[in-house]
């Protein structure tokens, strides 16, 4: 399991290495430097639980800082969003790894 802060260091700048989390799964998204390394279009879900602004579908920073990983409140729009948003992960990244559960971390 990594946690949050493990989870940070892989974010195209303390590490050549791309990692995201998504839905509890962490993904080595590094084959897609452009869009999630530095100066990138989703380099703010590098190195972050991006769940929530995902399934939200967002780009912004403060969603992806607030509740990582939280699903709690999320409509049933949302959670058919993060459904295929975890489809299209599972279909394009590996996945390297699990985030530790919110009551480990």
């Amino acid at each position: 399991f990594m946690s949050l802060d493990e989870l940070s260091k892989f974010d195209g700048v303390q590490s050549a290495k791309i990692y995201i989390g998504l839905d509890g799964d962490v993904y080595d998204v590094s084959s897609a430097a452009s869009f999630y390394g530095p100066g990138g279009e989703y380099h703010i879900f590098a190195g972050k639980d991006a769940t929530r602004a995902l399934a939200k579908g967002v780009l912004d920073e403060e969603i992806v800082n607030e509740r990582p990983g939280d699903t709690s409140d999320l409509d049933g729009l949302e959670i058919m969003k993060l459904e295929d948003w975890k489809e299209t992960y599972d279909s394009k990244y590996p996945i390297i790894g699990k985030l530790k559960p919110k009551s480990k971390l």
